[in-house]
């Protein structure tokens, strides 16, 4: 079973922010595979992001970077 969200740790905060303002991420994946995507929400274990209309569940252990694309 996985622990609650922690939204005292200023990553889950960031993230959240992001999320509000629907900000263009670029995800690196520990496969060396780049998205460009945003994000929908987040859970202890995941984070959703949508390409478009495609939404995409990825594991928080197969993430590399995020980093916003313009002004954040």
């Amino acid at each position: 079973m996985s622990s609650p969200l922690d939204t005292t740790l200023p990553s889950t905060r960031l993230l959240q922010h992001w999320i509000r303002d629907r900000q263009p991420l670029e995800l690196l994946l520990i496969t060396g595979e780049t998205l460009r995507a945003t994000l929908s929400w987040q859970d202890p274990e995941c984070l959703c992001v949508s390409q478009g209309d495609q939404p995409q569940l990825l594991w928080r252990r197969a993430i590399a970077r995020i980093q916003p694309l313009g002004p954040g």
